[in-house]
C-alpha cells in the first residue's frame, strides 16, 4: 500500500514543524500551504472543536483534485476547559503550572480530502505531567518555545523528556498528529 502513497502529492495545511517532520519521516511527498482562519472555539468539547477547525482549514486551502489535502488542529483539555496555544510566555507558564500532577487530554482533529472524498476524524490521548519545580519551569520557558504549542509544552522536547510521567494512547498525537490513525484512514480514502 505504501508504494501507492508514494505516487500521491500531498498538501499539508500546517505550519507546524512537528507535523512537517512526521510527514517527512513517513516518506510522503508534500508541500506546505496554509491559510489564516478565525480559530473560534465553541463549547462543544475538544473533539468537535478540533474536527471543526481542521475542516475550516481544509475549506480555506486550495488543492488540485489529484492532490491529497491534509489539515489538522490540536487542543488540550484540563478539568473541562480547553487549552489552546498560549498568547504569551506568562500564559504559557500558567498553563504548564495547571497541568502539574494531573491527567489531561490531547485531542487532534484531522481532515483528509482526496479526489472528491473527505474523511474527518479525531484522536484522543491522555497525558500525566508530574509536578514541575519553579526552576525547571523557568528553564523550559526561557530555552524552548512553549507559545507555539497547544497546552504550552512539547512531549518531544526537554519538557516531555523530563516531566511527562505517563500517556494513554498515541504518542504522536501529543506531538500534534496521530500518524498511525492517519495512515489507516489514508489507506481507506485512497482505495
Amino acid at each position: 500500500m505504501f508504494n501507492e502513497l508514494k505516487h500521491i502529492s500531498f498538501v499539508l495545511g500546517s505550519q507546524s514543524p512537528r507535523r512537517q517532520q512526521l510527514f517527512t519521516d513517513l516518506g510522503l511527498d508534500f508541500v506546505v500551504k496554509t491559510a489564516d482562519i478565525d480559530e473560534v472555539l465553541s463549547e462543544d468539547g475538544l473533539a468537535t472543536n478540533t474536527e471543526h477547525l481542521a475542516l475550516q482549514k481544509a475549506m480555506a486551502i486550495e488543492a488540485r483534485p489529484n492532490e491529497c489535502l491534509v489539515t489538522a488542529d490540536t487542543l488540550v483539555g484540563l478539568d473541562g476547559k480547553i487549552l489552546g496555544k498560549p498568547a504569551d510566555l506568562i500564559e504559557a507558564k500558567e498553563m504548564i503550572q495547571r497541568l502539574g500532577n494531573k491527567w489531561h487530554e490531547v485531542v487532534t482533529g484531522v481532515c483528509v480530502s482526496y479526489q472528491g472524498k473527505q474523511i474527518i476524524f479525531h484522536e484522543k490521548t491522555e497525558v500525566l505531567i508530574k509536578d514541575i519545580a519553579e526552576e525547571d519551569l523557568e528553564y523550559y520557558i526561557s530555552h524552548y518555545n512553549p507559545v507555539d504549542k497547544a497546552g504550552s509544552y512539547g512531549i518531544q522536547d526537554w519538557f516531555g523528556l523530563t516531566h511527562v510521567e505517563a500517556i494513554k494512547g498515541c504518542y504522536y498525537n501529543v506531538m500534534g498528529f496521530p500518524m498511525p490513525r492517519f495512515y489507516k484512514e489514508l489507506k481507506n480514502i485512497v482505495k
